[in-house]
């Protein structure tokens, strides 16, 4: 009997061991170009394959340190934000909620075309343009794209 109550209690031991372990989950920002890109993004350019977009200089992106899948900003007239998952796979927008301020008619369409083209974007690129001489510095490009769709979307830093 003693020697099944001690099997009993080697076995009880054993099981909230293993319950209490960490499974490894690998880290999905492990090859994510997220770090090198935090920051404050300026609107440059949108399209799709209907043709390009009117621009509203004001519409920003911005991708903060942490949380590691937040974004933000302003589309000109209103202030959005958001998640989205940035991997070696690509860029996975979530929901976005936007503020519901009005706007003059060319601000709002603005608005509503940049706010309909990010979440369809699936790929994101930076690229890194040298300096044109001493006196500038080198442009940051971040370039969000949907190929199937015909989507790309370019930010300025």
């Amino acid at each position: 009997m003693k020697k099944l109550a001690f099997l009993g209690l080697i076995v009880s031991v054993f099981v909230l061991y293993s319950c209490s372990t960490q499974k490894y989950v690998p880290d999905p920002y492990a090859n994510s170009i997220r770090p090198s890109i935090c920051g404050e993004w300026f609107l440059q350019s949108m399209c799709d394959s209907d043709g390009s977009y009117e621009v509203n200089t004001e519409i920003t992106l911005v991708l903060p340190e942490k949380p590691r899948n937040a974004l933000h900003g302003s589309t000109g007239v209103n202030l959005y934000n958001g998640t989205a998952d940035i991997t070696d796979k690509g860029f996975f927008c979530g929901t976005i909620g936007v503020t519901k301020i009005d706007g003059d008619e060319e601000a709002m369409e603005s608005e509503q075309e940049y706010l309909r083209l990010l979440p369809l974007c699936d790929t994101i690129t930076l690229e890194v343009l040298p300096p044109a001489d001493e006196d500038t510095l080198e442009m940051r490009k971040l370039i969000l794209t949907n190929k199937a769709e015909g989507i790309c979307i370019v930010f300025i830093q």
